[in-house]
């Protein structure tokens, strides 16, 4: 359902504030460039080959108008964190990273095919829940990397978080 629920998501957003598919290509593009900046990264072992604007526009369709590149791709990676009190990780050899806060989303919808209201509301939940917790306004972040494996979601993140004046439907 995620695709479906992503495309029907994606036309409500462009009917409502303008733009098209096409418009999103630039984040996509931008993003692979970034990922091949990483010598370990996915793209720069599997498809460092340059990606350009034309070639998302001219991605396979998985549900229009989203297509492959607007879709999570999978990618085989594994990652292991040890959580444990502030008192035991302070006798650890590596300097410990504390966890100050951590947000969770349990929104109940009316399906299961979300709609953008529901979307944006509760990405603006998490946004809040995720600021208050860490004790910060979004203006003393440096650095915001709102990832998400759909295209649609980083600009919801961007605009649930307003980094840099980013209000809804500005992304």
């Amino acid at each position: 359902t995620g695709g479906s629920t992503y495309a029907y998501q994606f036309n409500e957003y462009t009917r409502r504030y303008g733009g098209s598919h096409d418009d999103v290509g630039h984040l996509v593009v931008n993003s692979r460039r970034n990922g091949l900046k990483v010598p370990w990264g996915y793209y720069t072992l599997h498809e460092p080959e340059p990606f350009t604007h034309e070639d998302y526009v001219n991605g396979r369709y998985i549900n229009a108008p989203l297509n492959l590149f607007d879709n999570d791709r999978p990618v085989n990676a594994a990652g292991c964190y040890v959580l444990t009190t502030a008192e035991k990780a302070q006798d650890m050899k590596q300097t410990p990273v504390y966890i100050w806060n951590h947000a969770e989303h349990q929104a109940a919808h009316r399906s299961t095919v979300q709609t953008l209201d529901e979307s944006q509301e509760w990405c603006g939940l998490e946004a809040r829940k995720t600021l208050e917790g860490a004790g910060l306004a979004i203006e003393e972040v440096d650095i915001f990397n709102p990832y998400d494996g759909f295209t649609l979601f980083t600009q919801t993140w961007l605009e649930a978080f307003g980094w840099h004046g980013v209000k809804e439907g500005e992304a």
